[in-house]
């Protein structure tokens, strides 16, 4: 059952990029309104930076957000359930988008829930370099 729904996903994922290919090759790199043209600067070389790590994930990519109980349940008190991702919580983060960082913050404050906030990979990056 959880490969026929991450397939679907996946089948869901291409017909997207192949619906909107011209779009997606064409866009330029654009940042959060809340960064200044040095701030959009500067993450746009972290984002090159991270970019150059993948597959790797280091610890100063991951930062915890302890907001709820530990551990967390999400399918009933006590022990873990199956599909129950516990304190298997992750946000992916865009540095370049602060404004969206915030308002998953909000949300995580708002359902008292932790999580690990990971920086992501920027594909915009890859078709946007100098």
């Amino acid at each position: 059952r959880i490969m026929a729904v991450h397939q679907k996903y996946h089948e869901a994922e291409m017909q997207y990029v192949m619906d909107n290919y011209d779009w997606l090759n064409n866009k330029e790199y654009e940042t959060d309104v809340l960064l200044t043209a040095d701030g959009q600067e500067k993450m746009w070389q972290v984002s090159r930076q991270r970019l150059f790590q993948w597959p790797h994930v280091h610890p100063k990519h991951m930062h915890s957000v302890p907001l709820g109980q530990s551990p967390q349940r999400f399918c009933g008190a006590g022990s873990m359930a199956p599909g129950d991702p516990g304190d298997n919580v992750f946000i992916i983060n865009l540095p370049r988008r602060p404004y969206k960082l915030r308002h998953a913050l909000q949300q995580l404050h708002s359902a008292r829930l932790s999580a690990t906030i990971i920086d992501g990979i920027d594909g915009d990056v890859f078709t946007c370099q100098e």
